[in-house]
């Protein structure tokens, strides 16, 4: 018995090195496989304007329409950083796209209202739902996800707007999503489900900066309401 409890012992520690040493080895083979590109993502967006003097009908007289316009979007707008350009800043970047459609359409407008800025906003998000939705669907179809709601494609394509510690969470997902099913293929677990859970294990930073709350919590919600699987659904959640 004295024998046996020794060499399980010796069994065990002998597992135990080797399953750190061929942990690293599958984590770096992973990482350098896929050899992505990280970068920061800036929090601005710049709208190109033909002639400088276009700036002072969006501004208005003594900065009304533009305080106006500020309000209504919840951004800031810059502009004597360059010439010919406006730059629109704000920490919501599905915000901020909105508000740079917005400009664009006034741009074409002889004369700026607050109405006609009204107008703008209503098409600005019109435009924003379907770049949401296009973007969503180009991604599920790059992660063989099919027959999902226009609701949900909308909700991934928000990731594209969104950064978090400087990094486009999109971006991110795709890192993660990518890694966990190189990492699956190296231990046998199904590959589909990782690269899913990996994938969606942020999805609740799509709506968390609107209603508030975890966004790994609101990552478990989502995935419930779509119908995924628990594996799925768990990975995802359970990510910190």
């Amino acid at each position: 018995l004295h024998d046996a409890e020794l060499r399980l012992a010796h069994n065990l520690e002998g597992v135990t090195e080797s399953a750190v040493r061929d942990a690293r080895a599958m984590l770096a083979s992973s990482i350098v496989r896929y050899n992505a590109i990280a970068c920061r993502e800036s929090n601005s967006a710049k709208i190109m304007v033909t002639r400088d003097e276009m700036k002072g009908r969006l501004v208005g007289r003594g900065g009304r329409l533009i305080a106006y316009f500020e309000e209504l979007f919840g951004v800031d707008v810059i502009f004597n950083d360059e010439p010919n350009t406006i730059i629109v800043s704000c920490f919501n970047l599905v915000q901020q796209e909105i508000a740079r459609l917005a400009i664009e359409r006034l741009m074409r407008e002889k004369i700026i209202t607050e109405q006609v800025i009204d107008q703008a906003r209503s098409g600005a998000q019109t435009d924003m739902e379907r770049v949401l939705e296009k973007e969503g669907q180009r991604v599920l179809a790059v992660l063989g996800v099919a027959n999902m709601p226009a609701e949900f494609a909308r909700l991934i394509g928000r990731l594209r707007f969104r950064t978090s510690y400087g990094q486009n969470v999109l971006r991110h997902c795709y890192e993660v999503g990518f890694l966990s099913r190189m990492l699956a293929s190296e231990i046998g677990a199904n590959e589909n489900t990782a690269l899913l859970g990996g994938f969606f294990h942020d999805i609740g930073k799509a709506i968390d900066q609107e209603v508030g709350g975890a966004h790994d919590a609101l990552t478990k919600e989502i995935l419930e309401k779509y119908g995924f699987s628990w594996e799925i659904t768990h990975a995802a959640w359970t990510h910190h």
